[in-house]
């Protein structure tokens, strides 16, 4: 992708802590733009060790510290009530974002400001852009008769930055699909591409360890533990190399062997990148992001949505509609 230069300015990058995904994700464009410019993350500390342990010790970052928004799933996935509780936690994080991120920009000086679907990381004197592929929001079918007022607070929340940012391309293949179709007709729009950590690994050397199988999760707690004892359970009685990722930070970055199974709490871009070349069949969750780092590599994979992620149940169905994907459940076979 092609990024909009900026130089000599004070850029503060502000990723949504829902996951792993909005961090990893906005990777590329913080190395890139702390060549010319002075680069700040607001963010929970675990995501600011994320992104120093991914860019070399040679780029300065420099840190502010966010409250974690902690959300979390039920065993059942995501219900109504968990849904209500994690909008008001959205929201008052919303409001202390708008108040927090003023105090940031007189206090640093700040000339813009990057928001991976962090509505409230905007401020109307700065140059303030938003991140998001989620300009036509899926909802359960329980909640479908507020589609029209969810996507009114969408256009409205949205056209206050400077500029909408969405990580796909306009016209086919539209990798995130009517997700990402400006269907609330935003004139601040622009599509950039793909936008995936391994774009900095394409041309590297991969190394030689084979795997059967790969499975990456990338679902909030304890969602990430159903779906991985879900694949584990169909796989576990075949005698093969299989390496998974749960996709849990921690800093003593624990590796486990367990017969055939290599467990990583948390793998680098760096190691994906080469368990992903490296790997006959990949299992994974089916959150954008994942997807985007599947479409960078041309890899393929039997997916499987967060229950109740009525995004990831779009995009699963979608991507084996239009992109020769496979659910996991259908089709995955131990031929």
């Amino acid at each position: 992708m092609g990024f909009v230069e900026f130089k000599n300015k004070n850029i503060v990058f502000c990723p949504l802590d829902w996951g792993l995904g909005h961090t990893m994700r906005m990777i590329p464009l913080i190395e890139h733009y702390s060549k010319n410019n002075t680069v700040f993350v607001y963010s929970p500390d675990t995501h600011f060790e994320i992104i120093k342990l991914e860019l070399s010790s040679k780029v300065k970052i420099n840190h502010i510290k966010s409250k974690p928004i902690l959300i979390s799933y039920t065993n059942k996935g995501l219900t109504l009530f968990n849904l209500l509780i994690i909008s008001f936690k959205l929201l008052k994080n919303y409001f202390y974002d708008l108040w927090f991120i003023k105090k940031i920009v007189k206090k640093h000086n700040i000339n813009i400001i990057i928001s991976d679907n962090r509505y409230g990381c905007r401020y109307n004197k700065v140059h303030s852009i938003i991140i998001t592929h989620q300009l036509n929001i899926q909802l359960p079918a329980k909640l479908k008769i507020f589609k029209p007022i969810i996507d009114k607070i969408n256009k409205f929340l949205l056209e206050k930055f400077d500029e909408c940012w969405v990580p796909d391309v306009e016209h086919f293949p539209n990798y995130a699909g009517i997700l990402s179709q400006n269907t609330l007709k935003l004139k601040n729009l622009k599509y950039i591409g793909i936008l995936s950590r391994f774009i900095r690994f394409k041309n590297h050397n991969v190394k030689k360890t084979i795997f059967k199988y790969a499975i990456i999760i990338s679902a909030p707690p304890p969602q990430n533990e159903v779906i991985l004892n879900k694949v584990i359970t169909k796989i576990k009685k075949y005698n093969e190399p299989v390496v998974v990722i749960k996709g849990v930070f921690t800093k003593e970055k624990k590796i486990l062997k367990i017969n055939n199974f290599t467990f990583y709490d948390f793998a680098t871009s760096q190691e994906l990148f080469e368990i992903l070349n490296n790997s006959e069949n990949i299992i994974a969750s089916a959150g954008y992001t994942t997807l985007m780092d599947l479409i960078t590599l041309n890899k393929k994979a039997y997916l499987i949505p967060t229950k109740g992620q009525k995004e990831q149940e779009y995009l699963s169905t979608y991507y084996k509609e239009k992109l020769n994907f496979f659910l996991f459940d259908e089709e995955f076979s131990f031929s």
